[in-house]
């Protein structure tokens, strides 16, 4: 009887396995330390999302600031008294940087007076520093040199100009307080918009139905400048949307105008023009209003009112 060989089996393919099986563990080990320390995507947006905000709600509050700053200085710069040139000095000296010589060659006279500002353009120069377009009114008071005492101080009470003066400040902003950094300059004021108007052009709505619409406007109108809420909302297509009148402050004189299209079946855009009394001092004042009017079951409602 032959003696049977054993055969040795090879230890290699386990080698192998363990190995892999190792590497395999090894590199999620690794890999999940590595997340330890690797901030999350969205996390980092988020906080960068977080800084924008911040900078741009900090950059809104010293625009805001900055250009009331430069208001305040603009009504105190324009306002000026020849017989009082020291005071005029001590007020500026709140706004401006030390280096800034402010004294101006002005007759004895000179009176004016700044009595308000806008500022309208708001342009960085640089991190902290921007220039503000204020736009103000002036009262330029006419007084005569060889006048009395007693007839400037009358002059100057009704004897005036009123003029548009326009300045361009320039600003320093540091830590959240302002500094006028150079002299204003004077610039023109800003040209309005060159725009060709185009009038509504659409399909006209009959003669009976522009005095049937005539009469319901005549109508709100009335209310709308001595009623109250409740009573305008009759007149509205959403009764649930509050519209407040001018409650009596200003008057309904006339209806002057009207121009109905019809625009489908039942929905109309108007164009009217009226004519108001301020309560106060019982000035006359044109108005024009356009508006969007609904026919439902026989009346007409208001969906839109726009000027």
């Amino acid at each position: 009887m032959k003696d049977k060989v054993l055969k040795l089996k090879s230890t290699m393919p386990q080698k192998i396995g363990k190995i892999l099986l190792w590497t395999l563990v090894v590199f999620l080990l690794l890999r999940g330390i590595g997340t330890l320390f690797k901030q999350d995507e969205t996390v980092t947006a988020q906080t960068l999302i977080n800084s924008y905000v911040k900078d741009s709600e900090a950059k809104k509050t010293v625009e805001f600031q900055g250009k009331a700053f430069a208001e305040s200085f603009c009504l105190e710069y324009l306002t000026l008294n020849g017989r009082d040139t020291e005071g005029y000095l001590k007020r500026l000296v709140g706004y401006i940087q030390k280096d800034i010589d402010m004294n101006m060659n002005m007759l004895t006279d000179v009176r004016t007076e700044a009595f308000s500002a806008d500022g309208y353009k708001l342009m960085w120069t640089s991190d902290n520093t921007f220039t503000v377009d204020v736009r103000a009114r002036v009262k330029y008071f006419n007084v005569e040199a060889s006048s009395s005492e007693l007839v400037k101080q009358n002059e100057l009470m009704k004897d005036y100009q009123i003029k548009d003066v326009c300045l361009r400040i320039p600003v320093l902003e540091k830590d959240g307080h302002f500094q006028i950094t150079g002299y204003p300059a004077f610039i023109p004021g800003e040209d309005k918009a060159n725009v060709e108007i185009k009038p509504y052009s659409g399909k006209e709505a009959s003669e009976g139905t522009k005095e049937a619409i005539l009469s319901v406007m005549e109508s709100f109108f009335k209310i709308y400048y001595t009623g109250n809420p409740g009573e305008i909302s009759y007149y509205m297509l959403d009764s649930t949307k509050t519209l407040k009148g001018l409650e009596g402050r200003y008057e309904f004189v006339s209806l002057n105008d009207i121009t109905v299209y019809q625009n489908t079946e039942n929905r109309y855009y108007v164009i009217v023009k009226l004519s108001i009394k301020d309560s106060t001092n019982g000035v006359t004042v044109p108005q024009q209003y356009k508006i969007d009017l609904v026919r439902k079951e026989d009346k007409y409602y208001i969906d839109k009112m726009n000027v």
